[in-house]
């Protein structure tokens, strides 16, 4: 499929075009150390969230809306995937280029915190980031995706790096990934 690569695209064009540099979108070190432990503290949540919510969510749509099939002794290449296939272009583009260009359109320094022009940004993004989820998989449920999109772009504002929403990412969809295979 083509979807990643249009989403890198559409974040690296329009940003090189109008010679803005690669740390616009996020594409600088990162506060590691941070990083990690914000990475840790929400694999824990994600984990009692998905958890909980496979129930919820079971009753209402039924357990096949949930099922993801990962084959045995293919959990490596599935990770390797879902970081590089999935959650890179994603957070580049819905957060490190949409979040940006936001900013700016909206008069704002793309760094710059706390700001409503921000906030709004953020559920932007996060709002599209869902429905572009339910175009590709045809289905309401990935509505339920604008909840993770918030996280992923409060983790891109929180420390101006691509490096915490990818990671964010990875770790709701292994999260989920554990909690809804059979």
């Amino acid at each position: 499929r083509a979807i990643p690569w249009i989403l890198i695209a559409g974040a690296l064009t329009p940003t090189l075009v109008r010679g803005r540099g690669l740390d616009e979108l996020g594409l600088r070190r990162g506060r590691l150390t941070q990083d990690a432990t914000l990475l840790c503290a929400i694999v824990l949540c994600v984990l009692g969230f998905g958890a909980a919510a496979k129930g919820v969510i079971g009753s209402l749509w039924g357990p096949s809306a949930l099922d993801i099939h990962v084959q045995e002794g293919q959990w490596i290449w599935w990770l390797l995937f879902q970081a590089t296939y999935v959650a890179l272009p994603e957070e580049l583009f819905f957060r490190g280029y949409l979040i940006s260009a936001g900013m700016r359109l909206s008069g704002q320094n793309p760094a710059a915190k706390g700001c409503a022009a921000q906030y709004g940004v953020m559920v932007l993004s996060a709002l599209l980031f869902s429905v572009c989820h339910v175009l590709s998989f045809g289905t309401s449920i990935f509505l339920l995706t604008f909840f993770p999109g918030l996280l992923f772009a409060w983790g891109y504002v929180r420390m101006q790096t691509i490096v915490a929403p990818v990671l964010l990412h990875i770790a709701a969809n292994v999260g989920f990934a554990m909690v809804t295979t059979s």
